[in-house]
């Protein structure tokens, strides 16, 4: 059986709390055509922020962030998608067309005890490692700026807070997801807006 966790990654927690997120928690998919091309469509959304994933049949990803506001009554991507919602379900544009992504049934948790351990980072910056504690800590050094986090589970999603930075450079919300075969999971494709972190996390 294969489980999909995702996994969001925040530099901060937002000042109080966002109503239109909270109500819309979850995990939501669909997969579509495009020229005759299958296509993935994944929604994740939490009290931090919503981010959408898109994967062409070259298993080719992209993502991009919600803009957030108080008094939201939909989900803008920048241009990218608009995205309703409609019951327990969003309707969002993309590619010229409406898909409907509806919400996925929470599979059964993973503790931060099964994400433990060490992970290459692979992407176009080169390779990292990223160590991963029990307690859900995490540090790595990419082109020599040291970045750290603390992992913790909220919302069926594994949240990323007091990432720190050490070249200040700005981190977006972002997600990630990881798939297993009824055990810890062995690798986390990671989505964090134009940041180092993005990229397939492989655990050793």
């Amino acid at each position: 059986m294969r489980r999909i966790l995702f996994i969001v990654i925040s530099v901060a927690i937002l000042a109080g709390c966002n109503d239109y997120l909270l109500e819309h928690q979850g995990t939501y998919q669909t997969a579509y055509m495009v020229n005759n091309q299958a296509m993935l469509a994944r929604l994740s959304i939490n009290k931090f922020g919503a981010v959408l994933v898109v994967t062409d049949a070259l298993e080719q990803s992209s993502s991009v962030n919600a803009t957030i506001t108080h008094d939201m009554e939909q989900l803008d991507f920048a241009g990218v998608s608009e995205c309703i919602d409609v019951a327990d379900r969003f309707e969002c544009t993309l590619e010229g067309q409406t898909i409907t992504l509806n919400k996925t049934v929470p599979m059964a948790g993973t503790s931060l005890e099964e994400l433990a351990g060490e992970y290459q980072l692979l992407n176009d910056y080169g390779v990292a490692t990223i160590v991963v504690a029990d307690s859900g800590k995490f540090s790595t050094n990419i082109n020599g700026c040291e970045l750290k986090g603390r992992l913790s589970i909220d919302a069926d999603a594994l949240v990323i807070k007091k990432l720190k930075d050490s070249c200040d450079k700005k981190v977006e919300f972002g997600v990630a997801f990881n798939s297993t075969e009824n055990s810890a999971p062995e690798s986390l494709e990671v989505f964090v807006s134009d940041h180092v972190l993005t990229g397939d996390w492989v655990k050793r």
